[in-house]
């Protein structure tokens, strides 16, 4: 991951918001609008996870989960894997970003709903997911509780403290906190996947224009996201 940098943010949202209108910055230097730095800085976050959210898992360099974030792993006598994250420990999370079981070939990178029609068709054990072609289904009531569909019967027997060799996740993005805010001898900063740096800046831009009322300014910003 790469550090986006506070002020290079506040810095570079200038800039585009410059580029965009040579007026901008002069109308947002007036009295009532002296906060702009304060306002940029308080709006990456929500810049950041939205980048986050529109970008292929793929592209995304997630967090690891570790041994100890589990409250609880089960191996079922079924193949299934039923556990909860400690979100205490890893913090809000945003997004799977990958999930891969060791007798598995195949990567998930999203979340089927327990209430959705593939979610209850796990519940069928003729057609439900295999280690060939898994599912993870996030049960309902309970946040980060999910049922991994399924093991090798083998996987099962020899009972492995923990089925997942891959197993990676995108946090949510907080204010000044959480796994994705740090602080360093060049100053406060936030982490981003290598190669969203521009997405996050325009995200960022146009928020900023949005929160000033120049909504059809900040649809160039947005139409430059890719």
């Amino acid at each position: 991951m790469i550090k986006l940098y506070v002020d290079d943010a506040v810095r570079l949202v200038r800039k585009n918001m410059d580029e965009v209108d040579s007026g901008v910055e002069l109308m947002l230097e007036q009295p009532e609008t002296t906060a702009l730095d304060e306002v940029i800085k308080r709006t990456i976050p929500e810049a950041v996870n939205a980048a986050n959210r529109l970008t292929a898992a793929e592209k995304l360099q997630g967090l690891a989960v570790e041994s100890t974030d589990y409250s609880n792993l089960t191996i079922n006598s079924d193949g299934s894997v039923s556990f909860q994250i400690d979100e205490s420990k890893t913090g809000p999370w945003l997004r799977l970003v990958s999930l891969k079981a060791a007798d598995s070939g195949v990567v998930l990178t999203e979340v089927t709903p327990e209430a959705s029609a593939e979610g209850r068709k796990q519940l069928n054990p003729y057609v439900r997911g295999r280690a060939d072609d898994p599912a993870l289904v996030g049960l309902q009531g309970t946040r980060l509780k999910f049922k991994y569909y399924s093991l090798k019967s083998e996987t099962v027997q020899s009972h492995p403290a923990n089925p997942f060799d891959v197993f990676t996740y995108m946090p949510e993005c907080e204010l000044e906190r959480g796994r994705l805010y740090g602080q360093d001898a060049q100053g406060a900063h936030y982490l981003l996947s290598d190669g969203l740096l521009d997405a996050v800046i325009y995200q960022l831009t146009a928020l900023v224009l949005t929160v000033f009322g120049l909504t059809e300014k900040a649809q160039i910003y947005l139409n430059n996201i890719k």
